[in-house]
């Protein structure tokens, strides 16, 4: 699919680092001139914020398409606001991307999330924010989506899946790495989301003991930030029932796999 990169409002003769927008905009729409001095004029960082709650409801509701219109009106208010160098401008952009993991785009999540990264590298925060370890999170997943669309071999695991999933423990290990630094009192959601995130690797792997060691992490984790009748819990519950039919305990994975139907009816 074509992609075009604005810069401050203006199209681009070369793809620009930072802003993506959807393929609905290229080329761009007749009002587009009117449209960014209307951004200048009129809009505020309010009615971006808007937008962003606007667009994490779509995303919530599965609307990934309709969300990324949200998201991508949002970044055309910030970017006027704000240039193309701030941290809001940064976690939009990693909104974007993780909306592209949700429609299955691995490449173009990947693409828009590595575009985030470069700006908190610009603005010296990189390891050093929470941000910065999440938009890392979501590139992990946008190699492990990849890694899952590998066509498989019935004796080996292929190389490329090794490669994968190689880069992407890199990437989970780097966001965790900042948590460590935050040292942070209570558990938390993120670092079992990483937890979670690092078992599907091993699963993909075929190293089923591995991963359920992390699944068992990430589900007490879970439970006790969530409740177990969140739906979070139910997919962790299912991966784990993955590993346990890796290792050859069918019985109990099929017990697993109940409990986490059970968790979201």
């Amino acid at each position: 699919e074509i992609f075009e990169y604005y810069d401050n409002g203006h199209p681009a003769h070369e793809p620009h680092r930072y802003v993506m927008y959807e393929t609905q905009y290229y080329p761009p729409p007749s009002d587009y001139d009117s449209h960014h001095r209307e951004a200048r004029s009129h809009y505020s960082l309010d009615d971006a914020t808007a937008l962003g709650e606007k667009g994490t409801s779509l995303m919530r509701d599965g609307k990934y398409q309709d969300a990324m219109k949200c998201y991508d009106k949002m970044l055309v208010i910030q970017l006027q606001i704000l240039g193309d160098q701030h941290p809001i401008v940064a976690q939009t952009i990693d909104l974007m991307g993780c909306c592209f993991l949700r429609l299955g785009r691995h490449k173009d999540a990947a693409e828009a999330l590595e575009k985030a990264l470069d700006i908190y590298r610009i603005l010296g925060q990189e390891g050093k924010n929470v941000d910065w370890a999440l938009t890392k999170m979501h590139l992990g997943q946008a190699h492990e989506l990849e890694a899952e669309q590998v066509p498989m071999m019935t004796n080996r695991i292929p190389e490329e899946v090794n490669r994968l999933t190689d880069r992407a423990f890199g990437e989970y290990q780097s966001a965790l790495e900042v948590f460590n630094v935050l040292e942070r009192e209570e558990i938390d959601i993120d670092v079992a989301n990483i937890m979670h995130c690092m078992g599907n690797l091993h699963n993909l792997r075929g190293e089923y003991v591995a991963a359920l060691r992390r699944f068992k992490l990430a589900l007490s984790d879970k439970i006790q930030i969530l409740g177990e009748e969140d739906a979070s819990c139910a997919w962790t519950k299912n991966n784990i029932a993955n590993a346990l039919r890796g290792i050859g305990k069918a019985d109990e994975a099929i017990k697993v796999y109940i409990d986490a139907l059970n968790t979201v009816h």
